[in-house]
């Protein structure tokens, strides 16, 4: 019988408890480094609300409407979320191609969105879109998005306009986009 099969055997030797001074050597250097100093924040955000804009008019859209979290605070940089609610449907917001990017939340979003510079107005008629908030109100509630979000497009697009909406509700689409009564 060789050693690999022998189970009675011990083939490592007990680990023995370190001393501080021994872990001391043992652990690596650490700092923490604050790396928003080293980056130019309000310059990041304006050019990816440019470079969302730039693709907004490459597509032949009039505007987006953003209600996913982590698009929201990609172009704009609303970071009001916690990250067990970075995929549910809170706010959203109305980027048009030219023109003011308009942002629609509830506290504290609202007064996360007033403080920077990308974002133009700040609304508090926001409507809840996802079940989660609107509940058995949601068809409702759909009804009332679409035709604001109409009044926005025909006030900052004209009539006609062609929009990009990354994630919303489903009875909120059909009724954007006038599939449903």
């Amino acid at each position: 019988m060789n050693d690999a099969a022998d189970y009675t055997k011990r083939f490592a030797a007990r680990p023995q408890p370190l001393t501080l001074e021994q872990a001391a050597r043992m652990t690596p250097p650490t700092r923490a480094t604050d790396t928003e100093a080293q980056i130019d924040v309000p310059r990041m955000r304006a050019w990816r609300l440019n470079r969302l804009r730039e693709q907004i008019a490459a597509h032949g859209l009039d505007a987006v409407i953003l209600a996913e979290p982590l698009s929201i605070r990609y172009a704009t940089g609303v970071r009001n979320c916690a990250l067990f609610q970075m995929h549910i449907l809170a706010g959203y917001l109305f980027v048009p191609a030219g023109g003011p990017v308009v942002y629609f939340d509830s506290e504290p979003g609202r007064s996360t969105g007033s403080q920077l510079e990308t974002i133009d107005e700040v609304r508090s008629d926001h409507l809840p879109l996802s079940y989660m908030f609107a509940g058995a109100r949601q068809q409702e509630m759909a009804h009332r998005w679409a035709a604001q979000m109409a009044d926005l497009l025909t006030a900052h697009c004209g009539g006609g306009a062609r929009v990009g909406i990354d994630r919303i509700g489903f009875c909120a689409r059909l009724l954007f986009f006038g599939l449903a009564g």
